[in-house]
């Protein structure tokens, strides 16, 4: 039986325990620092109190500080779930607690500073642990158009799945897919995790349109501002192919999940 250990007890890394259940995997979920309550309250009634959903009784629940305990027996990967600010913690707890090359998966969405540019999370994470622990980590990511409540009801969900190394990718992608979570393999780092920081930014703008709606003057026919949002939503595209193209990356990312997809989502 295949072992995943989610570190971060959000609402994406928790909603994950629904596809990796119903796919036959033994879950156990580890929480942070900030995650005691809902960690408490999974334990006692298996309901997550901001996802509102009853997690399955497979779901294993762990405070942070039995993190050691929990790596150290069989995980066969991990499943990182912690905020952007909170990258730096998973590192230095990781750091502490990994004996061997266990593979991770980031759902954490973001992009790292750099003296000439931004690098990725997913290569950030992967490089601060091979300078520390000594040995590579592989780690991958997730990216898409993927609403944590709707995962959380077994929705029907498409979503990518990104490394450096395609085989892992396409390796993951086999191991999570199940009848209503339907990941797809990519290589395109910089492309996959560029369209998943700047697309919350670009939904921001597209989102203006609506705003617009409600301090408009009423019209005689209950009018909405949705040509004005679909202007904004191809120029938020135009704008994230000159970024993803800048950076090395692939125009297809932009066009599918995660660019127009999760943008898509994101507004809705």
């Amino acid at each position: 039986m295949t072992t995943a250990v989610i570190i971060g007890a959000g609402v994406m890394g928790s909603a994950m325990c629904l596809p990796f259940c119903d796919g036959g995997m033994e879950v156990k979920l580890v929480g942070t620092p900030l995650d005691r309550a809902t960690i408490d309250s999974v334990r006692q009634s298996r309901l997550h109190p901001k996802l509102k959903v009853t997690l399955p009784e497979a779901v294993q629940a762990f405070q942070t500080e039995d993190m050691a305990k929990v790596l150290g027996a069989a995980a066969d990967f991990i499943l990182l779930g912690v905020s952007s600010a909170g990258v730096q913690w998973a590192i230095d707890a990781l750091v502490k607690t990994l004996t061997r090359p266990i593979p991770i998966v980031m759902i954490t969405k973001g992009m790292q500073p750099e003296a000439m540019g931004v690098s990725s999370l997913p290569d950030h994470v992967a490089r601060s642990l091979q300078e520390r622990l000594g040995f590579d980590v592989p780690v991958a990511a997730i990216a898409g158009p993927c609403i944590a409540g709707e995962l959380a009801v077994r929705r029907p969900t498409g979503t990518v799945i990104v490394s450096r190394d395609r085989a892992l990718a396409q390796n993951l992608c086999e191991l999570f897919e199940g009848s209503y979570y339907l990941p797809q393999p990519s290589s395109d780092m910089m492309g996959v995790e560029l369209c998943a920081a700047f697309k919350n930014f670009f939904a921001i703008t597209v989102g203006w349109a609506h705003g617009q709606n409600e301090v408009a003057p009423p019209t005689e026919n209950s009018a909405k501002n949705n040509n004005a949002a679909a202007i904004l939503f191809d120029q938020s595209i135009r704008e994230m192919l000159v970024l993803v193209s800048a950076h090395g990356g692939q125009s297809e990312s932009v066009w599918g999940m995660p660019g127009a997809g999760d943008l898509y989502v994101t507004c809705q």
